[in-house]
């Protein structure tokens, strides 16, 4: 039996990561602008994929469709099996620019997204020290953004972007994920 027109294929239900017939267009200047057409994809479990092309190719309009900030005007994007229609705890996003809060530390912007999602004090505060030695800045967890360098604060970022540990966010209950 024929497969419907961009039917996720059976691989893809165990992809982290899958696409398929992915297009997406706006409008800007007046004029229509393809950004991506025809996008199939499937990245498995551990898998590492770098995104590369010239300026304008549709790079960052792909990350931020997989992130759910974005919708496609066609096709069909999952995580984990589960569709794509927002932002979600199960995906993280690192910006080309850090976006820390400045009126925070680095240790309370890495801690942002585990307080808000009511992790308990302890296990947040072991996350965010675990997370900081990872990335180099286990001796700056007191300083505000500004008193770090580009570079450190990007590193800030990433923390703050695996703190929620994403690949395993949504696969068990939250009171058992926090205590370890």
């Amino acid at each position: 039996m024929p497969r419907p027109e961009h039917a996720v294929p059976d691989s893809a239900t165990a992809a982290a990561v899958a696409l398929s017939g992915v297009r997406h267009h706006y409008r800007a200047g007046g004029r229509d602008v393809l950004a991506l057409d025809g996008i199939d994809l499937l990245v498995q479990p551990g898998e590492a994929l770098a995104v590369v092309g010239p300026s304008g190719c549709g790079k960052s309009t792909l990350l931020r469709m997989i992130a759910g900030f974005l919708r496609p005007t066609h096709g069909r994007i999952s995580v984990g099996g589960t569709p794509v229609t927002r932002p979600g705890p199960d995906r993280g996003v690192v910006f080309q620019q850090p976006r820390l809060f400045p009126w925070l530390s680095v240790r309370d912007n890495v801690a942002y997204g585990l307080r808000e999602a009511g992790v308990p004090r302890r296990a947040r505060l072991a996350r965010v020290a675990e997370l900081l030695e990872l990335v180099g800045l286990g001796d700056v967890g007191g300083l505000r953004p500004y008193e770090l360098s580009g570079g450190m604060q990007q590193r800030a970022a990433i923390a703050r972007a695996l703190a929620p540990d994403p690949a395993s966010c949504c696969s068990t209950s939250r009171s058992r994920r926090w205590t370890r």
